[in-house]
């Protein structure tokens, strides 16, 4: 991996920056009690894996709002030095949330809706992928005592979607043991689209900057067009999972299209995947009905064919 550091954390202006330094201070001491609560059995996890664009959204607010589950929240994203505080707070809009389902580009709106929190990872875990910066970040106790706390407020299990987390999954395993995992896959011409599509609009003038998770491998493609970027991320992506996510009884597979069309197959997947690792889960049947499968647009025939064959290249030459 590349060791090119990036700056961790960005505030609108000095007014911004003053704010959340002043609700981190206030809000310390209830942090810290918080924290001090949380025993590790109760530090039960589940980390969702996938490529960009994937589908890890839509599976997040789907498990989010199927099942009773605690999750970082977007204020805890603004207060990210006391989530457990800013969860505590704003735990009754938490548990009452029934789902928008309106994501944009991985971020979902209202303060109590769920979100990938990279800040508070990147403060967690500053060394880790895509940011190597310096810094210890928290103990290992620590973190597991956190989210033992914020899962005591909550009164049930972890879900957490990090997409940069899909390099970092041995650390994860070393920090949270009895973790279990959910990898998405999407249909991968469909879900090379849909990431050219995201750079066109998130991008529109950079369009050869690489765009989001830095699977193992990425270097190698950094000064290639779009098109083989995109082709590459995806399949680095599903390499660097199927080598990284343990082949046991903590890891289950779901395909988007399915979860889209049979939603109920899909979510008996993951109760079956906490019931057989003794997760306290609480299914609340909130019967979402089916989702429209988001097809992209295909582009010419010349872009399609490049997809097609590199696509074909990728999967021989890394599986």
């Amino acid at each position: 991996m590349s060791n090119t550091k990036e700056n961790l954390f960005a505030h609108r202006n000095v007014f911004t920056k003053f704010l959340n330094a002043a609700a981190t201070w206030t809000l310390h001491p209830l942090e810290v009690a918080l924290t001090t609560r949380g025993r590790e059995e109760e530090c039960q996890i589940c980390f969702i894996i996938g490529p960009p664009r994937s589908g890890t959204t839509l599976l997040f607010e789907l498990l989010t709002t199927e099942f009773e589950c605690a999750y970082f929240s977007n204020i805890a994203q603004r207060l990210y030095r006391c989530p457990v505080a800013a969860t505590w707070l704003d735990k009754s809009a938490i548990k009452g949330r029934t789902g928008s389902f309106d994501s944009a580009y991985g971020q979902l709106s209202g303060h109590a809706a769920p979100s990938e929190n990279g800040r508070i990872w990147r403060y967690w875990m500053p060394g880790a992928s895509p940011y190597f910066a310096e810094g210890d970040g928290l103990e290992i106790k620590e973190m597991r005592q956190k989210i033992a706390g914020l899962c005591r407020i909550l009164g049930s299990p972890m879900i957490v979607k990090y997409l940069h987390f899909q390099s970092e999954i041995p650390r994860i395993i070393e920090c949270f043991p009895n973790a279990v995992f959910i990898h998405i896959e999407r249909d991968w011409a469909e879900n090379v689209r849909s990431i050219l599509r995201a750079r066109q609009k998130l991008n529109p003038n950079s369009h050869r900057q690489w765009f989001s998770t830095r699977p193992e491998g990425w270097e190698k493609y950094v000064d290639c067009d779009p098109v083989i970027q995109a082709c590459a991320q995806v399949a680095l992506c599903h390499a660097e999972s199927q080598k990284n996510i343990p082949v046991s009884d903590k890891t289950i597979h779901i395909q988007y299209e399915e979860l889209c069309e049979e939603q109920g197959a899909s979510l008996q997947k993951v109760e079956n995947l906490f019931r057989n690792n003794k997760i306290n889960y609480k299914r609340l049947f909130t019967n979402k009905g089916k989702f429209d499968v988001r097809e992209q647009e295909k582009f010419d025939a010349a872009t399609e064919e490049k997809i097609r064959i590199t696509l074909e290249e990728m999967k021989a030459r890394i599986f």
